[in-house]
């Protein structure tokens, strides 16, 4: 019985030291910016890492509640996602994190799409929606404008989603001829689009109406 008790024990001790090594493998950090918070990952290991991140976010204007799927490369931090606060002091989130061992690239695809497939003409319905690209200026203009006064939005960056980029795209297509030219940021403004803008008043205006 002796015997059983300390096995039993040590194999509660190598579990738990198993699962604090591989936390210790990813660390999770944020990075405060007056209301944004930018969630970052370290890969502390030699080797790239993929993990799945649910994050779950209470007072915050966007929905962070979007599943990531991504490699963490090699003794690299890379930021996963940009919380912005309603209010600053009651704002609060935490997160689930999954060290996804054997994942293969293929595999990672087809996770990818099946928690990440969205319904663009259902999640744009009616509403006011900003489709933004990572490094543009003007996108991150006026999804600044956006926030400051107050307007509720929704703001998709297709760069870090190709599952929705490649809905957004056939979107288009479907919705618009081969003449549409599409500069970024692309607005949908409730019925319709407004691609880019040169004049943040004059396309404050068109929002506002």
């Amino acid at each position: 019985m002796k015997i059983f008790q300390k096995l039993l024990f040590l194999s509660i001790i190598l579990c738990t030291a198993i699962t604090w090594a591989q936390q210790d493998r990813i660390i999770i950090s944020e990075e405060k910016k007056g209301k944004r918070t930018v969630l970052k990952a370290e890969n502390t290991t030699d080797e790239t890492i993929n993990i799945f991140i649910l994050v779950h976010a209470e007072g915050y204007r966007r929905s962070a509640d979007k599943p990531i799927l991504i490699d963490i490369p090699a003794k690299r931090k890379i930021p996963l996602t940009t919380l912005i606060a309603i209010d600053t002091t009651t704002a609060s989130y935490t997160y689930d994190m999954i060290i996804n061992e054997d994942l293969i690239e293929d595999l990672s695809k087809n996770v990818s799409y099946k928690k990440g497939a969205i319904d663009i003409s259902r999640v744009i319905k009616d509403k006011l929606v900003l489709f933004s690209m990572t490094n543009c200026d003007r996108c991150q203009l006026l999804d600044e404008t956006l926030l400051d006064k107050g307007i509720e939005y929704r703001n998709f960056n297709i760069d870090e989603d190709p599952i929705l980029y490649k809905q957004f795209m056939a979107f288009i297509e479907s919705s618009f001829t081969e003449k549409t030219k599409i500069r970024f940021p692309v607005i949908w403004n409730k019925t319709k689009a407004i691609f880019g803008f040169d004049n943040l008043e004059e396309v404050m205006m068109k929002i506002s109406n």
